[in-house]
């Protein structure tokens, strides 16, 4: 890789952390708002607002900015690797995980962070500026653990007992939107994942070989396209033609992954083994549904919530060994 592709990385991986960081402060915000508009956790507006804003929006931003130069490494490098990825696939992991990580895990797990936050990040990191022996570490865990676990418990607690049946209901319509456009990326996906199986095995054999990987994008851009369209003025689902193209992305997958086809630290080579684990998940799904067209509307969101939970951890689990990586390496 070049200077300058590396230069470029970098700055697109400012960028989008700063477009993450934004988007996590604005719904930190929107979700205080809507959290005190429905509830008070002690009954006056200005320590109420306090109390929210620590718990909810504070933790947040002091992550981000604490670990802002793995943050930025560690979102260039997949940003990097995104060269070597179907775009459909990428959007596929994408969508399925914004919905999953802002409909569900966000407001669930932010009051938990926000006790693990200031007991045991605080602590490390005064600890760490005082260069200071392990004992100063675990004096100030556990003063501040006692003065803000019952605050962060009480707000959790009131949180919970309303996130939970407005999100749920929330990432229930969520799920009902973007399942239809995940399921035709999933599909465009294959079409993409066969055609540059197809050039980089050739190129394998003979190095002059030039894998078109712009025209095999367009060619997914186009085909996700006409899917949409489809969808919209006919109002129906090409079952066949997703299950026949999310196939092939499963059959590619797998000759990719058992003949070696490319390189394995490319993320698309990292991925194969999720992907053939998520795409024979939904094939498994579909099929269900329409062999058994009065299948349950319950069993089927059950379905679709295991994939995007699935996905998600998939997604997430991978960024934090890469800022881990990241961290380590500086």
């Amino acid at each position: 890789m070049g200077e300058n592709a590396e230069e470029l990385f970098e700055n697109l991986g400012q960028i989008v952390f700063a477009i993450i960081t934004v988007s996590i402060v604005i719904y930190s915000i929107w979700l205080t708002r809507l959290l005190l508009s429905n509830w008070e956790i002690v009954g006056s507006p200005i320590i109420d607002g306090f109390l929210a804003i620590c718990v909810i929006i504070f933790p947040w931003i002091a992550l981000m900015l604490l670990y802002y130069d793995s943050h930025v490494k560690s979102i260039s490098k997949l940003i990097s690797e995104f060269e070597y990825l179907s775009i459909s696939r990428a959007f596929f992991f994408a969508t399925i995980t914004i919905v999953t990580f802002f409909s569900l895990i966000l407001p669930l797990v932010t009051p938990l962070f926000a006790v693990i936050f200031f007991s045991i990040i605080i602590p490390y990191k005064i600890a760490e500026r005082l260069k200071r022996n392990p004992s100063i570490f675990i004096g100030l865990a556990v003063l501040l653990f006692l003065l803000v676990f019952k605050v962060v418990l009480y707000v959790y607690i009131i949180a919970t007992q309303w996130m939970l049946s407005f999100f749920w209901e929330f990432f229930q319509h969520a799920v009902e939107f973007s399942y239809k456009l995940a399921l035709m990326m999933a599909a465009v996906s294959g079409l993409g994942d066969f055609l540059l199986l197809i050039y980089e095995g050739a190129k394998e054999y003979d190095p002059s070989v030039i894998v078109p990987r712009k025209q095999i994008y367009a060619i997914e851009v186009v085909l996700f396209m006409v899917f949409i369209y489809i969808s919209l003025v006919y109002n129906t689902n090409i079952f066949v033609a997703y299950i026949a193209l999310i196939g092939l992305s499963l059959v590619s997958n797998v000759i990719r992954w058992v003949k070696k086809v490319g390189n394995k630290n490319h993320l698309r080579d990292k991925v194969s083994i999720p992907s053939i684990l998520l795409y024979s998940f939904i094939i498994a799904g579909e099929s269900m549904k329409y062999i058994f067209r009065s299948l349950n509307k319950q069993a089927y969101f059950s379905y679709q919530l295991a994939l995007y939970l699935i996905a998600a951890l998939i997604v997430i689990g991978y960024y934090i060994v890469t800022l881990l990586s990241s961290k380590v390496s500086e």
